[in-house]
């Protein structure tokens, strides 16, 4: 899918109301000195583009007269800022996520909220940190989410990032429609600090991919037939229990009803039709009320972006650990995977987040003793269970 490149430098009256985030009485110029003197490569071009469409939009601004810095690390909330500008989101009358290092008086909590608001940004274990200086692969899950990236291939070709990581369907979107191609052609950098002059770059290329979802199979029933979507024969659905519908097995065929407005999840599920074909689907259920009639549709989605990932706490004591641990390490085959995880120690026992299924070894250590448990991660309705065997 080809790009355009093509931006203007400057405010003028005739620019469509939709991709303006603050009204501007006339044409001004605007004008980063460190930006021009980026160079003269492909990518440096671009990039330079890339900063003069957002800040024509008043998507970002610079740190100075004159300065953007793009070669400078941005933050989350700096982040969030630009992804909620760049997506025209509504920042006011937000609903509160509650993030425990976002208060409502900070400036980047209306940004935050609205990306919150939308499912694009969870935080970790109740936290934003918003301070934080974003990585490439907390990019790439907010980018392929923000502007619903979509890719028919699941493949990467970098080997750095970690079996399991979360990040790999996200990195897959940004890589197959060529938001960013790594930092060679097989380390994509997953854990490297991403700059202002990036985040413009990679912004703008998903700008000019973002395409509306199409929804086939609208009304107010919906009889979906197994053989449509890749099935023999449907098994039992997981489905999220919401009130927005209803689902019912009917003569082998899923029969989804419109109940109220709003989004659920559903997991299809069944026998495969061809030997390499997948035996679970997901989608989103989207319900809105339309000339009065309520209306379903679905729209296939990654699962992996509708995870409420849960945080447990669990006590030393009913864990048998008579000791305070200093040190948690977590791995997954023997492999390191505290990247997969937030894990919080206290005097009493610790707090665990697992981004990711499967069977892991936690060890808990002080420098004289030691404890190793086993961990174990499900998904029950879409919501991670974390149990220690």
């Amino acid at each position: 899918m080809k790009r355009s490149n093509t931006y203007k430098y400057l405010f003028a009256a005739t620019v469509g109301t939709a991709a303006i985030v603050s009204a501007i009485p006339q044409a001004e110029a605007i004008s980063f000195t460190d930006v021009d003197q980026l160079g003269n490569q492909a990518y440096q071009v671009e990039m330079k583009e890339a900063i003069y469409s957002l800040a024509t939009r008043n998507i970002v601004n610079g740190i100075g007269p004159n300065t953007f810095a793009p070669n400078n690390y941005i933050t989350r909330g700096e982040a969030a800022k630009i992804i909620a500008l760049a997506l025209n989101l509504p920042t006011t009358n937000v609903q509160n996520p509650n993030f425990r290092d976002v208060k409502t008086s900070d400036w980047y909590y209306p940004y935050v909220a609205a990306l919150a608001n939308r499912n694009i940004i969870n935080g970790y274990n109740g936290y934003f940190n918003p301070s934080q200086q974003i990585t490439r692969s907390d990019m790439a899950k907010i980018i392929a989410t923000a502007f619903n990236l979509k890719t028919t291939s699941s493949v990467h070709p970098f080997k750095d990032i970690p079996v399991g990581h979360y990040s790999h369907p996200f990195v897959a979107a940004l890589y197959n429609n060529e938001i960013t191609f790594g930092v060679n052609a097989t380390t994509f950098g997953y854990l490297d600090k991403v700059t202002r002059g990036q985040l413009a770059l990679f912004t703008v290329r998903a700008e000019n991919l973002k395409e509306d979802v199409a929804t086939p199979n609208v009304g107010k029933k919906l009889t979906l037939k197994a053989a449509d979507y890749g099935f023999k024969s449907f098994t039992s659905p997981t489905t999220d229990q919401s009130d927005v519908y209803n689902v019912t097995m009917v003569n082998g065929n899923l029969e989804i009803t419109a109940l109220n407005e709003g989004q659920g999840k559903l997991m299809l599920k069944g026998n495969p039709t061809a030997s390499t074909g997948t035996s679970e689907a997901f989608y989103l259920v989207n319900v809105e009320r339309i000339n009065g009639q309520l209306q379903v549709a679905l729209e296939k989605a990654n699962v992996l972006e509708y995870i409420d990932y849960n945080s447990q706490y669990f006590a030393y004591r009913d864990l048998n650990i008579g000791f305070k641990p200093a040190i948690a390490t977590l791995k997954k085959a023997g492999v390191n995977a505290n990247d997969e995880a937030m894990i919080t120690l206290d005097e009493a026992g610790f707090d665990i987040t697992i981004f990711n299924t499967g069977t892991y070894t936690l060890t808990l250590e002080n420098g004289r003793e030691t404890k190793t448990v086993t961990v174990e991660v499900k998904l029950n309705r879409f919501v991670t269970v974390i149990d220690i065997l």
